[in-house]
C-alpha cells in the first residue's frame, strides 16, 4: 500500500510521524525544552555519560528518588556548570528552591496547648492533601522525563546491531567520537557537547551513505506494526 494511503487510514500513524519529524528538526535548532514545567537542554554525550556513571534510573525507565530526580534535572537545567562557582553555587540553590514541592511532605510535629492528639487530628487532612499533590506532581515530572528520555533515544541504533567486543576494549564515547571524526573531522569535545538526538542522525546517515545492511527504523512504525496485526486478527 502506498504511504500516502497509509497516512489516511491507519489512526495516529501521521501525527507519530510529525511528532518524530519534529523532534529532529527542534534539536538543530538553540532552544531548551519544556519539561513538566522545567526547561531542559537537549541531552548531550557528555550529559549522557555523567547519568550513565551515576547510574540514573531516569536512563533505564525505573522510578527515581527524589534526590536522583533533582540531580537529573540539574544535569540537564540550562543553569548547570560543571565548575565550581559562586554563579554555579547560586544557580545551584536556586533551583533546588524551586523544587521544593516536588520534594516528600514532612510529617507534622505538633505541640500545641490544646493537645497533640486534637493538633495533629485538627491539621492531618490538610497535611494530606498537600503530601498528595506533591507525590502527583512528581508522578507527571518522571513521566514527562521519561518522554524526554524515550525521544532523546528515539533514533538510537537498536542493540541488535551495535559491534561489541567481548570483552569490550572501549566504550560508547569512543566508538562515537571515532566514527564521527572519522567521517566529519569533528572533534572530541565537539562530539560530547553535541545532542544525542543529532548524534543518531548522523549515525543513520553514514549507515545509509555506505550501504549498511541493518535496515532503518523509526518509532512510528510501532503505530503501524499494531495495526497491522489488528487487520490481521479481525481476518
Amino acid at each position: 500500500m502506498p504511504a500516502q494511503d497509509l497516512l489516511a487510514v491507519i489512526p495516529g500513524y501521521r501525527e507519530a510521524l510529525g511528532k518524530e519529524q519534529l523532534v529532529r528538526d527542534a534539536c538543530f535548532l538553540p532552544v531548551t525544552e519544556s519539561v513538566a514545567g522545567f526547561e531542559l537542554r537537549p541531552m548531550t554525550l557528555r550529559d549522557y555519560l555523567v547519568l550513565k556513571s551515576a547510574r540514573s534510573p531516569l536512563l533505564a525507565g525505573r522510578i527515581p528518588s527524589p534526590d536522583q530526580l533533582l540531580a537529573f534535572l540539574w544535569q540537564l537545567s540550562p543553569w548547570y556548570r560543571p565548575r565550581l562557582s559562586l554563579a554555579t553555587i547560586i544557580n545551584r540553590r536556586l533551583f533546588v528552591w524551586h523544587c521544593r514541592r516536588l520534594l516528600p511532605l514532612r510529617e507534622p510535629r505538633v505541640r500545641w496547648k490544646m493537645g497533640r492528639g486534637r493538633a495533629r487530628g485538627f491539621l492531618a487532612p490538610r497535611w494530606q492533601e498537600q503530601a498528595q499533590k506533591r507525590l502527583e506532581r512528581a508522578a507527571r515530572l518522571v513521566l514527562a522525563c521519561r518522554e524526554y528520555v524515550k525521544e532523546t533515544f528515539q533514533d538510537a541504533p537498536p542493540s541488535s546491531s551495535r559491534a561489541q567486543l567481548d570483552p569490550q576494549f572501549w566504550g560508547d564515547a569512543v566508538a562515537l567520537c571515532a566514527v564521527l571524526g572519522r567521517e566529519f573531522g569533528w572533534t572530541e569535545d565537539y562530539v560530547l557537547a553535541m545532542p544525542l538526538k543529532r548524534i543518531f542522525q548522523y549515525l543513520k546517515e553514514i549507515g545509509h551513505a555506505h550501504g549498511a545492511k541493518v535496515p532503518l527504523c523509526n518509532p512510528s512504525d510501532a503505530v503501524k506494526a499494531d495495526w497491522l496485526r489488528s487487520v490481521n486478527r479481525r481476518n
